[in-house]
């Protein structure tokens, strides 16, 4: 019997890579995980500094991160956590997240 390895950290707020995915547009997207469901993983691609610009500038970026986020289903990815570099398979990864946590 093969026992599967689960993730048990919580991923939100991680730098991640996108390492293969079915959709070959998916593969080499890198940003940080915003939100997490079930089955999808949302990421806001690239890494924003907000620190030193106008209030006007922060709003528009604001307003345009919406339309960049990437949401991705877990079952076709493998990501890298870029601060360990630790690949994982998003289909071990195919529960809720509080549930994952608990184990």
């Amino acid at each position: 019997m093969i026992k599967k390895t689960m993730f048990p950290y919580e991923l939100i707020g991680e730098d991640v890579e996108i390492v293969d995915a079915k959709n070959v547009y998916d593969k080499g997207i890198k940003g940080k995980i915003i939100d997490e469901t079930k089955e999808t993983l949302v990421i806001l691609p690239g890494l924003y500094q907000d620190k030193g610009e106008h209030q006007e500038q922060r709003q528009d970026k604001k307003n345009s991160r919406k339309d960049q986020q990437k949401r991705l289903l877990k079952k076709n990815i493998i990501i890298r956590i870029t601060k360990t570099g630790q690949s994982i398979d998003g289909k071990t990864l195919l529960k809720k997240p509080e549930e994952r946590i608990k184990g």
